[in-house]
């Protein structure tokens, strides 16, 4: 059975993944950042060009990476010195019961979002969709 459609398109679904992170709220309460309604893609690529060597941005190359795998590379590797907060919404990614590890694909960022709106990250075609404690 198809899922259904929501009214939400991929920017919308990739917003509130944004929002669940601590860093993401920190920058925000000091007006560094846009409200998450205003939130894009490039207007976070900004603000890390403009953040480089000043903040702690590891996060938005991995937001970015979600948002577009092939336009923004993301090594598992940056993960090493991530304080705790963005180490969950990271580990939440990789073992997310429905779809671990996807990523938008970016040929449906326009469309109404739906299951098929997300792949698999290719750099982690090994993980497979199940629950590890039913393995």
């Amino acid at each position: 059975m198809k899922e259904p459609k929501t009214t939400d398109y991929p920017i919308d679904m990739w917003r509130g993944f944004v929002v669940e992170s601590e860093s993401y709220r920190r920058w925000r309460a000091q007006d560094w950042i846009p409200a998450i309604d205003e939130m894009t893609p490039d207007r976070l690529k900004a603000f890390l060009d403009e953040s480089e060597g000043t903040q702690d941005v590891g996060l938005c190359r991995f937001l970015l990476h979600v948002w577009d795998h092939a336009k923004y590379p993301f090594s598992p590797s940056e993960t090493v010195d991530w304080p705790a907060e963005d180490l969950k919404v990271f580990a939440d990614w990789l073992t997310d019961p429905s779809q671990p590890c996807a990523v938008f694909r970016p040929d449906r960022h326009e469309e109404l979002w739906e299951l098929e709106s997300m792949i698999p990250d290719p750099q982690f075609a090994r993980v497979e969709n199940r629950h590890p404690a039913r393995s």
